[in-house]
């Protein structure tokens, strides 16, 4: 069975997977993957600011990057005189 490291990057903070984790498959590394953001973000986001980028990168056995999940959170308000917020018009489908 595959082995796959799970670095997290938070904001400025740095957290390499010492250990790594034996998991069937690619997919389930990113399951595992979209699974902890999930629970992060859950934690940490409703006290901490307005705006937070949560990441973790996939490593195969030799340490190459092999896929990355992320949450990229950002509150926002409304421009003066406007009722919708002031990036409304960016593309969210990047």
């Amino acid at each position: 069975m595959p082995r796959f490291y799970f670095d997290l990057y938070d904001g400025a903070n740095f957290a390499p997977d010492p250990q790594g984790v034996d998991l069937p498959d690619i997919e389930t590394a990113k399951d595992e993957a979209t699974r902890t953001l999930s629970e992060i973000a859950a934690q940490e986001i409703p006290g901490d600011g307005a705006s937070r980028l949560f990441r973790i990168v996939i490593l195969d056995e030799t340490r190459s990057i092999i896929s990355e999940a992320r949450i990229d959170f950002r509150a926002t308000r409304p421009a003066p005189g406007n009722s919708a917020p002031a990036d409304s018009k960016d593309n969210h489908d990047e």
